[in-house]
């Protein structure tokens, strides 16, 4: 067949105002691109392993300078958090260092970025090498045990009922215990590595998939990091720390499926049906994000056809995934909408009067008793963390108009990391800065990767690309450092001394040990009342029934702070089955980190000046119908037998 030369060219169609104008922005958008000089040609990729052993070695050595921070810590020695400084910065700028470079081949990021990740997870490990110490991690343990000793899921939990409706975590770690005879703590620490190494190769994969690069995705991993989750509270025992994985892993999987067809892209997707079913299983807060980012990717992408973009997105996922929600939320976890509106509506409420101006704003650095244990230079770098995170938001907006805005998942990234400068405002809040924290393990999927366009993908002259690199170190090693100043208080950072009534650093082997006891000797669910510490310890490692405002909706303030017990004491006693009452002598040396010892609003029960009085703890050696049936030297723990059973 021969083309028809003589028949008229049809007429272009003309451009639209709109097109026309977007033509505009793209010409404005482009002159700075000038300033890059003809680039020098590409370096070749290090061959091998490249740099990976030699960087390596030094980040194992700053783990073993985070290990003597521990040590020192411990020992009370004052110069314990500049090692642990020193330590951290060992962990994070050689390898910083190395993926900042030209000659990174994607082998090395994967294997740099790994050992990273396990190396990272030994920052909150070496803190507590024995046992868990937080108290979302008592709760998770609890459920664990419970599953191991009971062959059954859902089992109550008076600490906080709706932690065993998510058993995603805590059925992997009895798996893992039941196949390989190690102990819970022993088990979870594996499935925590595990997650980790899941979470920082996802978004690595994740990355170079969307930008092509193995430079922007190892530096955006690594500023994904800066979250003040990521160090610590990702870390620990808790079903975030599983459930954030997944959704990386899941993130990554949608993306990769697209190049698929016919069986196997059935089978992948068959795959990517578990894995968010793991995900609901596995924690709520995480599902809600997720079903949130889903529906925002599917959004950018009906957007992004305006731009002649190519679908990635699947509405599939997203429906699949609130279906899911939706039959778990209404068939197993009824209570979960009764336990987080509460925390939900305070959260905006109290953000609300902050920027309305009917609350002061929050003292930065401060724990709830108003102790500060922050250096002056740490105030400083975190501030400037948030500063430097947030400069590469219009540079790398920048980047996304230029590059990528035909790509509907990077739209929506942009979008996430567009509420990052929310985040410094809501920890103004006193009662939304915790939100701002927890948030922050999402937000930064998407800072992270605007960040790593912003400082790798910046036009600069080829002399300058020393410049640069200097540049994305420091800029990267700020933004880590200042994620953990403001994820985890000082006091938590290294394994310091024992010290009462301030969070897991009261957690210490005389109260494991109180909990073991009487887990052996008095069995499990016997019903006890104790201070919040004790209360964590007994309840977890203790396998008893703690006596909780959350689950038996009463106070029990008035039992341990009154000079005396009142009939409303002995009436409490009997209506709630008291059997046990512990007492921790020790919290009568210091003022509490939370500003309480029982609960939250002991005050509006019983006026005392803090710390609470010795005399007023020890005031049950002297009534009748207690018997004393276990005293370490320091925690007392009494049998109320008689009481519960209606005796004077």
């Amino acid at each position: 067949m021969t083309a028809n030369l003589g028949a008229p060219m049809a007429d272009p169609q003309p451009a639209t105002g709109w097109q026309r104008f977007l033509a505009r922005i793209d010409s404005w958008l482009k002159i700075p691109l000038q300033w890059e000089e003809s680039p020098m040609p590409p370096a070749q990729p290090a061959a091998g392993w490249g740099s990976f052993p030699q960087v390596s070695l030094l980040m194992a050595i700053g783990i073993v300078i985070i290990s003597a921070g521990n040590i020192a810590a411990r020992s009370g020695v004052e110069q314990a958090m500049l090692i642990y400084w020193i330590g951290l910065s060992l962990l994070v700028v050689p390898v910083t260092l190395r993926l900042a470079s030209d000659n990174i081949s994607s082998g090395e990021a994967v294997w740099l970025l790994a050992f990273f990740a396990v190396l990272s997870y030994g920052a909150i490990h070496l803190c507590s090498p024995l046992f868990f110490r937080g108290f979302d991690e008592a709760l998770h343990w609890r459920t664990a045990y419970d599953i191991l000793s009971t062959h059954h899921l859902f089992t109550h939990n008076s600490m906080l009922p709706v932690s065993p409706l998510y058993p995603g975590l805590e059925s992997a770690t009895s798996a893992l215990v039941m196949l390989s005879g190690l102990t819970i703590y022993e088990a979870a620490s594996v499935l925590l590595i595990f997650a980790r190494l899941i979470m920082v190769l996802g978004l690595y994969f994740l990355y170079q998939e969307l930008s092509g690069s193995v430079r922007v995705a190892g530096i955006a991993t690594l500023i994904y990091t800066g979250s003040s989750t990521f160090m610590y509270f990702d870390a620990q025992f808790g079903y975030e720390s599983l459930a954030l994985p997944l959704v990386m892993l899941c993130l990554y999987m949608l993306i990769y499926r697209n190049r698929l067809h016919g069986p196997a892209l059935w089978i992948w997707n068959f795959l990517v049906g578990i894995v968010l079913f793991a995900i609901v299983a596995t924690h709520h807060m995480t599902t809600y994000a997720f079903t949130g980012i889903l529906i925002l990717w599917v959004s950018m992408d009906i957007l992004t056809l305006l731009y002649k973009g190519q679908p990635s997105a699947p509405p599939w996922a997203a429906f699949l995934l609130v279906a899911l929600t939706w039959v778990w939320v209404g068939v197993i976890s009824t209570n979960t909408m009764e336990y987080l509106a509460p925390i939900l509506n305070g959260a905006v409420s109290s953000f609300y009067d902050l920027i309305a101006g009917y609350s002061p704003p929050r003292q930065l650095f401060r724990d709830s008793s108003g102790a500060s244990g922050a250096m002056l230079l740490e105030r400083v770098i975190a501030i400037l963390s948030v500063l430097l995170a947030g400069m590469t938001l219009p540079v790398g907006a920048w980047q996304w108009w230029l590059r990528y805005k035909k790509q509907a998942l990077v739209t929506t990234l942009l979008v996430i990391a567009l509420c990052f400068p929310l985040l410094p405002v809501m920890r103004l809040s006193s009662g939304a800065w915790d939100l701002a924290n927890r948030a922050s393990g999402f937000v930064f999927i998407g800072l992270g990767f605007i960040g790593g366009l912003a400082l790798i993908q910046f036009p600069l002259p080829a002399r300058w690309r020393a410049l640069r690199r200097g540049v994305v170190v420091v800029s990267v090693a700020v933004i880590v450092v200042g994620g953990v100043i403001a994820g985890v208080s000082p006091g938590a950072r290294v394994d310091q001394p024992y010290l009462p009534a301030a969070g897991s650093r009261s957690v210490d082997h005389e109260s494991v040990m109180t909990g073991e006891w009487a887990r052996s000797v008095l069995g499990p669910n016997s019903r006890m009342a104790a201070d919040r510490t004790l209360t964590q310890v007994l309840g977890s490692y203790g396998v008893q029934r703690m006596i909780t405002d959350l689950s038996d909706r009463i106070s029990i303030s008035g039992l341990f702070l009154r000079f005396e017990l009142t009939p409303h004491e002995y009436d409490l006693i009997r209506q709630a089955s008291i059997r046990y009452l512990v007492v921790d002598k020790r919290i009568a040396t210091v003022l509490s980190t939370y500003a309480y010892y029982f609960e939250s609003w002991e005050q509006t029960i019983v006026a005392y000046v803090p710390p609470v009085s010795l005399a007023v703890l020890e005031k049950f050696d002297h009534i009748a119908g207690l018997s004393r049936i276990y005293d370490s030297g320091n925690i007392v723990i009494y049998d109320l037998g008689a009481l519960s059973h209606g005796q004077p």
